[in-house]
């Protein structure tokens, strides 16, 4: 399925976005690692108070973590079904 998601936080007036679209699990190892630092600097609070200064709340990481994850499980799982 298609998901479109907007997100209305800019930075320095202009709108942040990354796509990815693989059909295959070649992108699981960059994934993880990604996760990986993604929850790590989010259990260590790293850089929470800069994001804060441009709008970004806690729970807007939080999404974001999580979202990293839920990408990674699925590339994870690909195939297996």
């Amino acid at each position: 399925p298609l998901q479109v998601h907007l997100d209305q936080h800019q930075y320095q007036g202009n709108f942040r976005s990354l796509g990815l679209a693989v059909n295959s699990q070649a992108c699981l190892h960059p994934l993880d690692a990604v996760a990986c630092k993604a929850t790590a600097m989010w259990r260590s609070r790293a850089y929470v108070h800069q994001y804060e200064e441009y709008g970004i709340s806690v729970e807007d990481l939080a999404e974001v973590v999580v979202g990293v994850e839920v990408i990674r499980s699925s590339y994870a799982t690909l195939g297996r079904e």
